[in-house]
């Protein structure tokens, strides 16, 4: 099985770019450890900051966080409100079968500002055009299904330890992508259908066995590089297990979201065409996309 690099943390800025660039998953061994949050954030801290804090948590009824192929992901069935005292007693104590609980990615800035001077932001990226620090936070046994990211992203295990799996985006054919649609002005076709490489289900797509897999442990205070459109999928192996993702690009989060709406309005019109402009819109990829200047 392929395996990725330990690296120490860049020393200069063009150090990282480089790192960057090579588009490779590479793991910072204990870069994060001494930040006042891998230190800090117990339960018993967390509460005491954050007790009555309403927060919108995702509910399942399995540990696989897996979206809904018609609705999308996070949607408001999926969610429920609690105080932020209400999900620390959920994910610390036994529930009711077919009843878990996970936190997904709350922006620091906008929904947890309480917990913002116990973080840090990596310096090589803090000016980038766009960049967004959210916590994912649930107990042991909770899996966030096969999906990639539309940015590079710097993943820091602040408590616990995550394990994480991650494949190389070729081949394409291998990940069974959501549909190319807009539900509620997201689309959810960065997240496979597969839900899990350690599922049984995944013998329902043949081609998944096309896939790479990388499989590590990311320790507490340790951060791991995702590059944009790398698939992956994460599990909790201890609770609580706390996370933060730093994603970040050189441009706007407005230039994301239109170049996400517009790959997305272009396979939906594909999907939906007479199969004479399905033809033609093929030829034109094949012309000027794959194999441009000819």
């Amino acid at each position: 099985m392929p395996s990725i690099r330990n690296v120490p943390w860049p020393a200069s800025g063009p150090e990282f770019e480089l790192l960057v660039s090579k588009s490779e998953p590479v793991l910072f061994p204990s870069v994060a450890a001494e930040w006042p949050c891998s230190r800090l954030w117990t339960l018993p801290y967390l509460r005491g900051r954050l007790e009555g804090k309403q927060v919108e948590v995702t509910a399942s009824a399995s540990q696989l966080y897996q979206a809904d192929p018609e609705k999308g992901h996070y949607t408001s069935d999926q969610t429920v409100s609690m105080t932020f005292g209400e999900f620390l007693d959920c994910i610390s104590t036994p529930q009711p079968a077919g009843t878990y609980y996970y936190l997904h990615k709350k922006s620091i800035d906008h929904h947890l500002p309480e917990l913002e001077r116990d973080i840090r932001i990596p310096e090589f990226i803090k000016d980038s055009a766009f960049m967004l620090a959210s916590l994912w936070m649930g107990p042991r046994g909770s899996i966030t299904p096969i999906h990639h990211d539309f940015t590079n992203n710097l993943f820091v295990q602040v408590r616990g330890r995550k394990r994480v799996i991650l494949y190389p985006p070729d081949p394409e054919q291998a990940f069974y992508r959501l549909p190319f649609r807009n539900i509620d002005g997201r689309s959810s076709w960065h997240i496979s259908h597969v839900g899990s490489g350690t599922s049984p289900q995944k013998e329902s797509f043949p081609r998944f066995r096309d896939a790479t897999p990388i499989d590590i442990v990311v320790e507490q205070g340790s951060m791991l590089f995702i590059p944009s459109f790398y698939w992956h999928e994460v599990h909790s192996l201890d609770t609580p297990s706390i996370s933060l993702s730093y994603w970040w690009d050189e441009r706007t989060l407005s230039e994301i979201e239109a170049s996400i709406a517009a790959i997305t309005a272009f396979f939906q019109l594909h999907h939906d065409a007479p199969q004479s402009w399905k033809t033609l819109i093929q030829r034109l990829v094949t012309s000027h996309i794959v194999r441009p200047g000819s």
